[in-house]
């Protein structure tokens, strides 16, 4: 049986057979408030995590997004445009299950303002959602495949600011301008 190589929360890589990864498409939000962003801090490795998870069978990305981000933060958005996707192959080892995920990342803003406390998320592997200045983060502040995408995120931003052409990622690895 083929086995195929996953990615843990802290960054190791460990063989799974194929035939015990589950598929799991999921949404996640850059959701901003002038220069800061906000972010969930995850409970077992303490990195940064963007608001968002898995689709729902019946829901639509942007359904499972809004509903994920009021799950975890409270707060209801605005979802203004398409950033990117990224493939990955994840071991979640606190249950010791794995994912062959496809995630989808989208600029959001919010629409309303009370944030969940600590402990009032529904969420049981993040803590409270905070706004923090997005100058001050960088990659390596931020989990798994939220890390490179934080990335791409910021320089696209840096792009709009000074009225550069913007790009969508249409496949991984690959650039084109829209």
């Amino acid at each position: 049986m083929k086995g195929i190589a996953c990615t843990t929360l802290y960054g190791e890589k460990k063989i799974i057979p194929e035939n015990e990864l589950s598929f799991r498409p999921a949404a996640y939000g850059f959701i901003t408030r002038g220069n800061s962003i906000l972010v969930l801090t995850t409970v077992h490795t303490k990195k940064f995590c963007l608001p968002g998870g898995g689709l729902d069978i019946g829901e639509t990305i942007e359904q499972s997004l809004r509903r994920e981000i009021k799950e975890e933060t409270g707060i209801e958005v605005t979802i203004k445009k398409f950033i990117g996707f990224r493939e990955n192959f994840f071991y979640f080892d606190p249950t010791r299950r794995a994912w062959h995920g496809i995630a989808f990342f989208y600029a959001c803003e919010p629409a309303s303002s009370n944030l969940l406390k600590k402990g009032e998320s529904r969420d049981e592997d993040v803590l409270k959602p905070e706004w923090l200045d997005i100058a001050e983060l960088s990659k390596k502040d931020f989990q798994g495949i939220e890390a490179a995408m934080f990335e791409d995120w910021k320089k696209m931003r840096q792009r709009e600011k000074v009225g550069a052409p913007t790009f969508r990622r249409h496949e991984i690895g690959k650039q084109t301008q829209k």
